[in-house]
């Protein structure tokens, strides 16, 4: 069994709400999740009566994702139900990165490599693409867009198998 240890990182300058609804989106060139402001809808077509001044304002965080060795592409995002835990699929790495909504930073899946934040690695010559996560939060179903097959990640946080594919 893994040893569990606390480790303080700093976050991101930005207050959370808990009633706030954010809009999570992958910049694919730029290896970067966007976070923006979805509580106003209106906001986005500079309504007169919206004290936002223009799209760009919504913007509240630009995550980094993947790691700095090669271009990782990040291609899909899924939410899990309780929102503490946002999956990236990476394309051109075949790993998937894990974010943490709340503190708006990738977190690292492998604590025994120092100073590095490891993504999950599906495997060689994955790419994947797409990804869904079950109602229960057990599974990430995770398309594959070369080889046409799609992954199971288990993510449920109290299984031995913890982020890794149970199936594909």
């Amino acid at each position: 069994m893994p040893i569990k240890r606390e480790i303080k990182l700093e976050s991101n300058e930005i207050q959370l709400e808990a009633t706030g609804e954010y809009i999570f989106g992958t910049q694919r060139l730029s290896d970067l999740v966007s976070v923006i402001d979805g509580r106003d809808p209106k906001a986005l077509f500079n309504e007169p009566n919206s004290n936002v001044k223009s799209s760009a304002d919504l913007l509240l965080a630009r995550i980094p994702v993947g790691t700095g060795d090669i271009a990782d592409r990040p291609r899909g995002i899924a939410i899990t139900n309780d929102g503490v835990r946002a999956y990236v699929t990476l394309e051109n790495s075949g790993r998937v990165a894990l974010v943490d909504p709340m503190v708006l930073r990738q977190i690292d899946t492998n604590a025994e490599t120092k100073d590095i934040i490891d993504p999950i690695n599906l495997g060689v010559d994955a790419s994947p693409r797409s990804i869904v996560i079950d109602d229960r939060n057990e599974y990430a179903y995770i398309g594959d867009g070369r080889m046409g097959v799609i992954y199971v990640l288990d993510i449920n946080p109290n299984s031995s198998k913890y982020h890794q594919v149970v199936d594909d």
